[in-house]
């Protein structure tokens, strides 16, 4: 039996039972209260963004080319992962450029998590791989999606569209399996004012999914699409 808490801010229930978790979901949050937490620990990340050149720029370019993905929102990304430093290492143990975490860089085929090549080309083939699991969206909102599945997982996302697809059918619950864990939400009913494809819908639910990585991912996103705005500016 496995017991966790969720952040005191999304007041949800938590009742450990031998089927898996009993999740009773909160009221809708208001919208501006999530920008203003996002808001208060954000900090453009500027050092690189002043001119469009910035480290390692032949390969990245390489790997846009190879992923047909943005240059400029690839260098952002690895700009907010590492600030370009090869032998970044994070508390939660991804590393190198791109930071992939062990099993994706295994997924991609990476041996060496802090060469500068097999990182760059390695962070853009799993960032692809993350933007054409969300065939749904479009645009821009697209490559929201695939950012937050590059920083919270791709199952943690989906998860959250399962719950607003329940709730938009009417439903009161939903079981979802993730990993080796039934996780049920109960009282959704709220959340089907929700899109399954704005980014923004989804970062309305995430704390009922990842509980406080929530914000981190929230902000994960935000601070790449800031940085990548500040490539096309220059």
């Amino acid at each position: 039996m496995t017991n966790f808490s969720l952040p005191k801010s999304i007041l949800a229930a938590v009742i450990g039972t031998a089927s898996g978790l009993m999740i009773a979901c909160p009221a809708l949050p208001k919208q501006s209260s999530l920008e203003q937490q996002v808001e208060s620990s954000f900090t453009p990340y500027e050092e690189h963004a002043s001119t469009l050149s910035y480290p390692y720029q032949d390969l990245i370019h390489d790997a846009e080319v190879s992923n047909n993905i943005s240059q400029h929102l690839y260098a952002a990304l690895i700009n907010v992962e590492s600030s370009f430093n090869p032998i970044s290492t994070s508390k939660a143990g991804a590393k190198g450029l791109s930071q992939l975490m062990e099993a994706a860089a295994k997924e991609v085929g990476v041996t060496d998590r802090c060469s500068p090549e097999q990182s760059i080309l390695g962070g853009a083939a799993y960032l692809r791989r993350m933007y054409d699991i969300f065939s749904r969206e479009q645009g821009l909102e697209r490559w929201k999606f695939a950012l937050g599945a590059y920083n919270a997982g791709p199952n943690n996302i989906i998860a959250c569209q399962k719950i607003i697809e329940a709730a938009q059918q009417g439903k009161n619950s939903i079981t979802i399996q993730r990993g080796n864990k039934k996780h049920t939400y109960e009282n959704i009913e709220a959340y089907a004012v929700l899109s399954q494809n704005q980014w923004e819908s989804i970062a309305t639910i995430l704390p009922v999914v990842t509980k406080s990585h929530a914000i981190e991912t929230t902000n994960y996103v935000q601070k790449v699409m800031k940085v990548y705005g500040y490539y096309l500016s220059r």
